[in-house]
Formats: structure tokens, C-alpha cells, sequence
């Protein structure tokens, strides 16, 4: 496509300034089910994305088509939606006037790693784990990988490239005793293949599972407790919700009008770090604006809102690389988040709290959570925590509380920083007070 020509054309249509995406993917997805390959697929989507402004309204056009003649077809669509966009909020395409970040996340080395290869990875996986256990019973592997070639550019001269590439492995198993069934699953993931280890991936995820099975519940009362990074992720993750800009002008944060205050436990310390170098790295955000390394809460402390353009611009302050781009409609996101990490180890933290739980999943977040005053009532699993050790496993069960209340009351946070697929590096938390009861 002529870039230079699509932007002159929607200049001379009234289009101005304007925005311009292609993204080109290559994407390969193989599994195996009790061995056999049960999916194999491979495609090479490609999408452009381009929005403008007319007549002070955002417009917004979309096609598969990457080459060829299609700047009336996308110049004619972005006029088009301009006019029936009733959305009443600020049209703004950044200038790009700031210096970016950049680093090589794409790996050429995943790029020549063979479709066989791959199988052959996997099938070793699926041998491996069913290795480990005679009462595991079923498994599920898979391994999928992306690479993306991105392309942005603005009627204002900005012109930006990204190339990423990252895979996923991920295998779900069954393991059955006489009494009971569990299932659960592990994923890994990142753009170095040699990083990944069958046989620790294998091992880690069947004594995951074959340890929860027979649980036996305990008396129904408020314990302390220890919560996993992966429990821990989720939870932080609905705090930070309200850390964004939208949710405090909407006047739905819990944190509206609370910049500089003590919002949460001081042993507390929240970061974004969107430009760590890892598959998550992210030098700009879908606004193109360049992102940064921040302290989101410092000892407890709000110290900033994430920012997206529009919402910036009615604090009247500068963007904090948070923006996204559903359509017509800009919203806030954020990436990297990263618990400062303590001094203990978790077997340590078991033994700060002696006796509670160890809640290593919890479900329902969607419908046992509401975001906005924190009150939470969420089926999990773990173990009882005995004596300052981990003991037996639990049956299913239910934990109540209050999501800014259980954060004020930190007993303890881990120092083993865990970096999951929701791109949150994090550890184990020990807490007060959480209500449990035996389903």
C-alpha cells in the first residue's frame, strides 16, 4: 500500500489526521489427545486498521486486505462511521512527538523451529507426564505460536515498526484416585524455545495436581492465609481497575481523589513496567503514545492513575501510555505489572501465618467479584496450613472478604516473584481474616 498517498487522499476528503495500522501474523496451533494429533493448523491473517478524524468526529475503517487499491474503500468507511459516531468524547490522534523505547523480542530462531519439531516436543511432553503418575488419566498438549509484524504510521509523519514473535505451551491432565477426580492445567510461555524444559514442566504440573486430590475441609471460620502468585495476579489485577483514569472521571474507583494517599497496606509496593524486556514488552501503546516504567503504589501510597489521551486531557495532564483502541472508542489498559517482592520464601510465609489456609486457585472471578465495592464470595482450592507447614490438601470450598480490605491487611508478602501469562510478575502474599467455609 502507498502510505504517503492514503494519507493525501483523506486529507483532501476532509480526513484529518488520520492513523494507520497493518498488522501481518503467522500463526501455527498443533495438539495432542491421548497422544494422537487432534488439531493442526497454521494461517497468516492479516489485518488493516485506519481512523481519522472528520468534521471533528472519529472514523474508523478495517480490511483484511493488505495489498492492493484500498485507500477509497478504507478513506470512504472512516468518513462514513465519522457520521454516525455519536460517542461524545474527545477525537485525538497523538503527534508522536517523544522518543520511543525499543527492544528485539523477536527470537529468529522460534521462526525455523520445523512443524515436526514442534509435534515431537509436545509428544515428549505427553509421554513425560503420564510418566510421573500411574493415576494420571488423561492429557491434552499444546503447543502455539505467533509471530506479528506491526506497522504504524500517522498523517502526522510518525512512523513506527514492531516485529515479536512468543509461543505457548499448554497441557491439561486428569488424575483420578479411588475417592476422587482432579483436573488442572499449566502453561508456559516465551520466545526462547531452550528456556523450556519438558521434564520440569511435567513434573511440577502432575505433583500440582496429584497433591490436591482426597482433600478433607477443615472447620468453617476466618483463617489467615497464604495466596499463590497465580491468586495473587487476579486479585491485584481488580484493584488496579481502579486505578484507571475512566473509572475515576465515571466515578466508579475507590480510588477517586485519593493521589498521594494511603490506599492500601504499606507493604505494599505496585509497579507497571511495561518496558521490561520480555514477550510482554510494549515500547507504545495503541494510541502510539510511548509508555513507561512507573510506581503505581509505593508503600501503599496511589502515586499515579493510568492515563489514556482522552482521559488525560481532561486532568490536563500528559498521557501515561495506557491507552487502547476498541473501534471509534479509546479505553485504559496495562501490562508488566510487578509486586515488589519481600523477604521471605513461602515455606517462610506458611510458617509467619502457622495456622490457616494455602489458596493455590480460585474461580468464578466474574460472578463471585464485584469490582466495584470489592466485595468477593469465590469458590478455591489449596491446602491447610498446619503448624507453620503446608499439609493436606483441602476439599473444594469458599472465600469471602473484601477486596481492599484483605489488601490493608498484609501480613507478609513472598520474595518468589513469579511472571505469569497476564504478563504480572508476582509473588506470595500472606493475609488476615478471610472467611472460609466447606462447600
Amino acid at each position: 500500500m502507498n502510505i504517503k498517498k492514503l494519507f493525501e487522499t483523506a486529507k483532501n476528503k476532509g480526513i484529518f489526521p488520520s492513523h494507520l495500522t497493518i498488522k501481518k501474523s503467522s500463526d501455527f496451533t498443533v495438539s495432542l489427545f491421548k497422544g494422537e494429533i487432534d488439531s493442526y493448523s497454521t494461517s497468516m491473517p492479516s489485518k488493516v486498521n485506519f481512523r481519522g478524524i472528520f468534521n471533528g468526529k472519529m472514523g474508523l475503517s478495517s480490511t483484511e486486505k493488505v495489498e492492493g487499491n484500498i485507500i477509497e474503500y478504507l478513506t470512504d468507511s472512516v468518513i462514513e462511521t465519522a457520521k454516525y459516531n455519536e460517542l461524545e468524547n474527545a477525537s485525538i490522534i497523538y503527534d508522536g512527538n517523544d522518543k520511543y523505547v525499543k527492544r528485539k523480542i523477536y527470537n529468529k530462531e522460534l521462526e525455523e523451529l520445523t512443524p515436526q519439531a514442534k509435534i515431537n516436543l509436545i509428544k515428549e511432553l505427553n509421554n513425560k507426564i503420564l510418566e510421573k503418575d500411574s493415576r494420571i488419566t488423561d492429557v491434552q498438549v499444546e503447543f502455539e505460536n505467533k509471530s506479528e509484524e506491526n506497522i504504524d504510521a500517522t498523517s502526522y509523519g510518525l512512523t513506527l515498526k514492531s516485529k515479536t514473535n512468543y509461543y505457548l505451551v499448554v497441557a491439561s491432565i486428569v488424575a483420578k484416585s479411588e475417592t476422587d477426580v482432579k483436573t488442572g492445567y499449566k502453561i508456559f510461555a516465551d520466545n526462547d524455545i531452550s528456556k523450556f524444559n519438558p521434564d520440569k514442566f511435567a513434573t511440577e504440573l502432575v505433583d500440582e495436581v496429584i497433591s490436591t486430590l482426597d482433600g478433607k475441609n477443615i472447620k468453617s471460620g476466618k483463617y489467615k492465609v497464604v495466596m499463590s502468585p497465580k491468586v495473587v495476579s487476579n486479585f491485584i489485577d481488580a484493584i488496579l481497575s481502579h486505578c484507571a483514569s475512566d473509572s475515576v472521571h465515571k466515578h466508579t474507583s475507590k480510588f477517586e481523589n485519593k493521589l498521594n494517599t494511603k490506599v492500601l497496606s504499606e507493604k505494599l509496593t505496585v509497579y507497571e513496567k511495561p518496558l521490561s524486556k520480555n514477550i510482554f514488552f510494549k515500547g507504545y501503546d495503541d494510541e502510539l503514545v510511548p509508555t513507561l516504567n512507573k510506581t503505581v503504589i509505593e508503600n501503599g501510597i496511589l502515586k499515579t492513575y493510568f492515563y489514556n489521551l482522552e482521559e488525560a486531557l481532561i486532568d490536563n495532564v500528559k498521557s501515561t501510555g495506557n491507552g487502547t483502541i476498541n473501534g471509534t472508542k479509546a479505553g485504559i489498559d496495562y501490562s508488566n505489572i510487578t509486586i515488589k517482592k519481600g523477604r521471605l520464601s513461602e515455606d517462610e510465609l506458611f510458617n509467619k501465618i502457622q495456622n490457616g489456609l494455602y489458596i493455590t486457585s480460585i474461580g468464578g472471578l466474574h460472578a463471585g467479584l464485584n469490582s466495584s465495592s470489592g466485595d468477593f464470595s469465590l469458590q478455591a482450592e489449596g491446602f491447610a496450613v498446619i503448624n507453620g507447614k503446608k499439609d493436606h490438601p483441602l476439599g473444594l470450598f469458599t472465600i469471602s472478604g473484601n477486596l481492599f480490605d484483605l489488601f490493608n491487611n498484609i501480613i507478609a508478602i513472598g520474595n518468589n516473584l513469579e511472571l505469569l501469562v497476564n504478563s504480572y510478575e508476582v509473588p506470595s502474599i500472606a493475609f488476615k481474616n478471610v472467611n472460609y467455609s466447606a462447600s
